[in-house]
Parts: structure tokens; C-alpha cells; sequence
């Protein structure tokens, strides 16, 4: 029996060394272009299921189509990792970058494309003096794995600044949040949408001046067949520049997360407020509460309470239904339920970030939720999506 055992193993150890090494053999001989990017940087690039989007992929795959060079699309893992796949030349190319000393020796860069301005994030109650870099120095900083600000900037964080790293930007403005950093330097683009992203719009603000503000290029690993490209590509992406695509592209991406995602969560939130003064309280609940109802959007839901932390309806987890929930913690230990409240109370409505189970499912993830005071009442309804699903 155990000798039958160790040979199962064998064959299954054998048979996923073979799987990978085919994977392999067949992306280093691919007949196409394959790019990716930063998971988590808008609207230059970010991650949406399988596939990076934003402004830099939509550029370089004009680029693509205009010469005829056949491209795909990846979601290659985290920033870090996508650096260590184009210097292996498993990657083609990277979609949107800051050029540095280090970057160039393994990569070929296009002509610049976009402007970055790059920020001081911080708690707006504890908000401090910033006038240069010099201001940085002595306190807690910290900012994303991989992630570069340009040849000058990482040379005085590396001489000067006590900085940790984090691995993504929610993990970096929640260690703001907790007040285990002073600042965190990201994006002032990127910045903003996850603070919406995580609900902490409210409590954290970026300073100015800009640390820095950096071009964004395109680039091709020297080790990529299409290397050869880059003239050509250059080509293009400059009269883009000059015909005013990439602006126009910039303020497309810009407008996407809030008019796709955000805007969809708040029009459901306001529909069913409108549902509630036209036909009254006992019938708006009883609809709130239907899994199947018009409220009831694929991971979207409303649900009630009042100003004590009291559940009064819930479009997904009727167990919740009158019970006082004002010290339910997420798995991060965080009363998410007081912060509605202080939402509702002040300013009356807003986004609150914590992590909650799917709707229909036990597993757990990031949820945003819009809460919105019901006028006249000490109600408030909400609203809210999963930025990963």
C-alpha cells in the first residue's frame, strides 16, 4: 500500500514538473506580444480579472494593432513580479513605468506618454508641515513593494528616509489609518482611487507640493523578439501624444471606476431610498429584504439600520435582521458598523471600506459600502460592492 502511494506521488510530481515546463517552453516561444503592469495603479493600469486595463494597455495595444503585431493581455501577479518576468524575458512588455538606472539595463523604454504626479499621503489629523523632501526625514514612511518614483527620489529614500514597504496600497494607507506611518508616497492618481476604493476618503488627504512627477513610458525587455519595435512604436504613441488620444484616454480611464462601479452602487442606494418615501417603511423593507427582489443585484444589496447599530433590513443574510450589530468586527478587528453610523451622522453620507463574505458564499473580501442618512429618521440605508469580484 505505501509503495502504491510513493508511486502515485511520483507520477503526480513528474506529470506537474512536465505541465510546467511545457507552460514555460511555450511562453518563451510565443507568437505574440505579451504585456502586463502594476495590479493596482489607475488610471494607468490596474487589474480587472485576468487582464490589466487603463490607459498605458489600451495605448501600447493601438500600437499593436496599427502594426500588425499580434498581443495578449496578462495579469502577471504583483508589481515586483512583473519586473523579475520581463528581465527573464517572459514578459514582453510593461505597460506603464517610471524610468530608472536600474529598469533601462534590462529594458528598452518608448518616448514618454503621460505625466504622474507622485504624493505625500497622510492622516488629515496629522497633518504635517511639507515644503521638500528634507520634511520627510526623521519620520515613519512607507510605500508599495516594487514600486519606483524616479532616479533622484529613490536615491534620497535610500540615503535618508526610514521607509518600510507594503504590498499593496490598501495595506499601506490602513497602517496610515492605524498610525503605524506618518506618510505613505504613491500616486496621486492611483492614491485616490483606492481611497474610495477602501473607504478612507474621509480620513486621509495627500499634501503639496508633489514629491515628484514623473513621466510614464512603455517599455520592451531587451530579451523580447519585438525589442526592434520600439521605433515604430514610438512613432505612434507620439502622435498620440500630439493628436490629444492619450489626454482624452487619461480622463476616460479617469471617469471609468466612478461611473462604472461607484456610481452603480450609489444609483441603487438612492433608487431605494426613493422606494422608501414613495411607498413607506414596512413595504420598502420587505422588498430590501427579497434575495430575488429588484434590489437584488448579482454581489449588490441594500440594507437599514438605525443610529444604535440596530439591523432593520438586509437584502442578504436575514439572521442579521434585528439584532444590534454595533460591535461586529471584520476579520482586520474593525467596527464597521460604528463607522457607518459616524458616516450617517457626519457628513450624512460617504464610503466606508471593511472586509465581509460574499453575498450567497462564505468567503470573505474588501467591501466598500455608500451610506446614506434616510431624511427626516435616524435610519440610514447602504449600499456596497466587492472591488475584487
Amino acid at each position: 500500500m505505501k509503495i502504491k502511494f510513493l508511486f502515485v506521488l511520483l507520477v503526480i510530481t513528474v506529470f506537474i514538473a512536465i505541465t510546467a515546463f511545457i507552460v514555460s517552453i511555450n511562453r518563451e516561444t510565443r507568437d505574440y506580444l505579451l504585456m502586463s503592469g502594476h495590479p493596482e495603479y489607475p488610471p494607468f493600469m490596474w487589474q480587472e480579472g485576468d487582464k490589466i486595463v487603463g490607459v498605458g494597455p489600451e495605448i501600447l495595444s493601438t500600437a499593436c494593432k496599427e502594426l500588425g503585431i499580434p498581443f495578449k493581455n496578462e495579469f502577471t501577479g504583483s508589481w515586483d513580479q512583473v519586473f523579475k518576468e520581463a528581465q527573464a524575458g517572459k514578459l514582453d512588455a510593461i505597460v506603464a513605468l517610471f524610468l530608472t538606472k536600474e529598469r533601462k539595463a534590462y529594458l528598452d523604454y518608448s518616448v514618454a506618454y503621460a505625466k504622474d504626479p507622485v504624493a505625500v499621503f497622510v492622516r488629515k489629523d496629522k497633518v504635517f508641515r511639507y515644503r521638500n523632501w528634507n520634511d520627510l526625514v526623521g519620520r515613519r514612511g512607507t510605500t508599495t513593494v516594487g514600486d519606483s518614483y524616479g532616479q533622484d527620489f529613490d536615491s534620497f529614500i535610500e540615503a535618508k528616509l526610514k521607509m518600510s514597504r507594503l504590498k499593496t496600497a490598501e495595506d499601506n494607507f490602513k497602517a496610515l489609518e492605524k498610525g503605524e506611518a506618518d506618510y505613505f508616497i504613491y500616486g496621486m492618481y492611483a492614491g485616490l482611487f483606492e481611497l474610495k476604493k477602501v473607504g478612507l476618503e474621509n480620513q486621509i488627504t495627500y499634501l503639496t507640493p508633489y514629491v515628484t512627477t514623473q513621466d510614464f513610458y512603455l517599455a520592451i525587455s531587451k530579451k523580447s523578439r519585438y525589442a526592434k519595435d520600439i521605433p515604430a512604436i514610438n512613432a505612434i504613441v507620439s502622435r498620440m501624444v500630439k493628436e490629444g488620444k492619450v489626454a482624452q484616454l487619461t480622463d476616460k480611464y479617469l471617469a471609468y471606476f466612478e461611473e462604472k462601479v461607484l456610481d452603480q452602487v450609489r444609483r441603487l442606494a438612492q433608487t431605494g431610498l426613493a422606494y422608501y418615501y414613495k411607498n413607506g417603511q414596512r413595504k420598502a423593507f420587505e422588498e430590501f429584504d427579497k434575495l430575488d427582489g429588484m434590489f437584488s443585484q448579482e454581489n449588490l444589496y441594500l440594507f437599514v439600520f438605525d443610529l444604535n447599530g440596530k439591523c432593520l433590513a438586509h437584502g442578504a443574510d436575514h439572521s442579521l435582521i434585528g439584532k444590534n450589530l454595533i460591535g461586529l468586527k471584520d476579520v482586520d478587528g474593525k467596527f464597521f458598523i460604528k463607522d457607518f453610523i459616524s458616516v450617517a451622522q457626519n457628513p450624512g453620507q460617504g464610503w466606508v471600506g471593511y472586509k465581509w463574505k460574499y453575498k450567497q458564499a462564505k468567503e470573505i473580501g474588501p467591501k466598500l459600502s455608500y451610506i446614506k442618512r434616510i431624511k427626516g429618521s435616524d435610519l440610514f440605508i447602504g449600499c456596497g460592492f466587492y472591488p475584487e469580484k
